[in-house]
């Protein structure tokens, strides 16, 4: 049993990049995964993907973006 508690918790750690990513929807979250999967073991390669998943490049920041974008052209028409 303890075993087992300690390799649940010790693969969410190793993929906490990865669920970071799958939680905060980012764009790029199959990168990061990958990254995670692969350099993960690696300190250096975990710290990257954990602060790629922490940055705002999400499906909502990109559909804000757009909608200001979209207002942006909108009013410079108006002008």
């Amino acid at each position: 049993m303890d075993v087992a508690l300690f390799v649940i918790v010790a693969l969410a750690v190793y993929f906490l990049p990865t669920i970071v990513a799958w939680r905060r929807q980012h764009q790029s979250e199959t990168a990061i995964m990958v990254l995670n999967l692969f350099l993960g073991w690696t300190f250096l390669g975990w710290l990257i993907a954990l602060v790629w998943a922490c940055t705002g490049n999400t499906k909502a920041n990109a559909e804000n973006n757009a909608a200001m974008v979209a207002e942006f052209l909108s009013r410079r028409g108006q002008n």
